[in-house]
């Protein structure tokens, strides 16, 4: 079965205004790989690493395809859905917690959807 990856009026719950709330982030390096809306990423725009959950800052709102040097993601200001986040497969509970504390701090708060 193949899983369908988020889309943004999925993801994006709330956010204070698209202007604001939003960015463009330079990839740390031309895409190598793709990237689905809801990847976490570091300031630096790199995906996090299981083990730097602690450096999550942003969410992706629009894929990333190989070759791309920048992608729109939400910053701050905004509200996302907790589950459709896309963390390292190798991330442990307490790394994706670490993670999303970090976000929050942001500005961008991951909660669940009821």
């Amino acid at each position: 079965m193949e899983t369908q990856s988020p889309v943004l009026s999925d993801l994006l719950l709330a956010e204070v205004l698209p202007v604001w709330s939003r960015q463009r982030v330079a990839l740390a390096a031309a895409a190598t790989a793709e990237a689905p809306v809801g990847t976490v990423v570091t300031s630096a725009g790199a995906a996090v690493s299981a083990s730097g959950t602690a450096n999550a800052a942003a969410v992706l709102i629009e894929r990333i395809e190989t070759g791309d040097t920048e992608a729109l993601a939400v910053a701050r200001g905004a509200v996302v859905d907790r589950d459709l986040l896309i963390w390292p497969a190798a991330a442990t509970d307490a790394q994706i917690a670490t993670g999303i504390a970090a976000l929050a701090a942001a500005g961008v708060v991951p909660r669940a959807v009821l």
